[in-house]
């Protein structure tokens, strides 16, 4: 390392004691997977420097976990503080500043194996400037021997202290939620913080509450309806599904999400596919998801068929002409099927859970 760790600590500490965040709010918003700004996330490679997944790692292998920050234009101090357990054995790190011309002149660690402690700081040469960061970039590297099968993050245990981890950065577009200084100017009496999983969750839950679209784009619904027996399936990037579920009778759903999925399909007779993005975060709170319930023909438009395909279904009682909820067709529904305009193609909105 160039500089010592005393002098590197000593220096960040005096920093954050006379500098202060730019207002800020708990991250409540769902964006689209990687897509939170800032965002570090974890990269694990094996021996043969392949990617794995770091939720299940392996015993006796040896690792490179990579910590990896985007979406942030520039960085003067980047200092991250953990706790380990003694089913990893931390064998080497190295830091953006262990790299020539990177910008980033101190680059100091402590690594106490006493008490499982980890703490690195890296900073600029004065720590009052700012390095521009080009796209992604990994600020950490560690070599980590494992000696329990499981996930990384029940192994390395990053502190949320907003004194002890903590980015101070600058964003083209302004401050971002619950993540970092903003600038080195004195604004407010808090610091922000990093919450997040260090490898992500095997799964999380969501919820939802799939209702009749009263429009080609599903952006408005009939309050009480519902669409029964939809299939729900959690895919990932290739489309490939990972899970699924189908919509109760009252068209709720609940659906375990494993790590990889991306997005929810929609799938049901007389519905076209619709495709929901996912954040990644958990939802619980039933948020509605329109879907139009009116293609008879399954051709993806509006069209005499499907005019047909309804009235035949509303005179018979059916209940795919219970557009309403009401529990079987009535004039309402025939209400609602009208607001579909023959030869309209059905094209759905973009939507995030």
């Amino acid at each position: 390392m160039k500089k010592t760790l005393f002098k590197i600590m000593i220096t960040a500490l005096s920093i954050v004691l006379i500098i202060a965040a730019m207002p800020y709010t708990a991250l409540a918003e769902a964006v689209p997977l990687g897509e939170e700004s800032p965002f570090i996330k974890t990269q694990f490679l094996d021996s043969n420097d392949e990617e794995v997944d770091g939720n299940s790692l392996a015993a006796g292998q040896t690792y490179t976990v990579n910590f990896v920050l985007s979406d942030i234009s520039s960085v003067a101090i980047f200092n991250m503080t953990a706790n380990y357990t003694d089913d990893i054995n931390i064998t080497q790190v190295r830091s953006i500043a262990d790299v020539e011309n990177s910008g980033f002149e101190y680059g100091g660690y402590k690594k106490d194996e006493d008490n499982n402690a980890f703490v690195i700081v890296i900073s600029t040469v004065n720590n009052t400037t700012y390095t521009e960061l080009d796209g992604e970039t990994v600020m950490v590297t560690l070599t980590v021997e494992v000696n329990t099968d499981g996930d990384f993050a029940d192994f390395f245990d990053l502190s949320t202290d907003r004194n002890h981890t903590f980015i101070i950065a600058n964003l083209e577009e302004g401050n971002e939620p619950a993540y970092v200084y903003k600038d080195l100017e004195q604004t407010a009496t808090d610091y922000p913080f990093l919450d997040y999983d260090m490898s992500p969750s095997s799964s999380i839950t969501v919820t939802g509450s799939v209702k009749v679209s009263k429009d080609v784009n599903g952006a408005t619904y009939e309050e009480y309806s519902y669409v029964a027996n939809a299939t729900v399936n959690a895919v990932d990037a290739q489309g490939d599904v990972l899970a699924t579920v189908t919509t109760n009778n009252e068209g709720k759903f609940s659906i375990t999400v494993p790590s990889g999925a991306v997005a929810l399909t929609i799938v049901k007779y007389c519905v076209p596919e619709r495709t929901i993005t996912l954040s990644g975060n958990e939802v619980t709170d039933y948020p509605v998801i329109p879907v139009i319930a009116v293609d008879y023909d399954s051709s993806g438009t509006m069209n005499v068929l499907d005019k047909s395909g309804f009235t035949s279904r509303f005179d018979a009682g059916d209940p795919d002409a219970d557009l309403d909820g009401s529990g079987g067709p009535n004039v309402l529904d025939k209400s609602i099927f009208s607001g579909f305009e023959v030869g309209v193609p059905f094209a759905y909105n973009d939507m995030t859970l």
